[in-house]
């Protein structure tokens, strides 16, 4: 299962657990967007201050490391993936970053 899969997921049973609402958007009804603080970072929004996270989601994370060899002394990446808990913030947690 993919993050997307299991955030949505989450995401769906946190509406049923009365935590998330939902919202129309393009005129389909969805829960309301959770996303990572760097997530959110990354689409231009910041998380206002004091604001915290009470969405703790167990999703996937890649991570990788260059490792020599001992014999020929050549680098290589190597790669893994693990699963990690993430905190999540809700779209009313944000505000959009202001240009300056």
């Amino acid at each position: 299962m993919t993050n997307a899969e299991i955030i949505y997921r989450a995401s769906v049973d946190l509406v049923k657990a009365g935590k998330l609402n939902m919202v129309t958007v393009n005129g389909e009804t969805m829960p309301e967007p959770i996303h990572t603080f760097q997530a959110w970072k990354s689409m231009g929004y910041n998380v206002k201050k004091g604001e915290k996270s009470d969405i703790r989601i167990v999703i996937w994370k890649h991570a990788s490391k260059t490792v020599e060899n001992e014999e020929t002394h050549e680098e290589t990446e190597k790669s893994s993936m693990f699963m990690k808990t993430a905190a999540f913030f809700r779209f009313s947690q944000v505000e959009k970053i202001k240009a300056n």
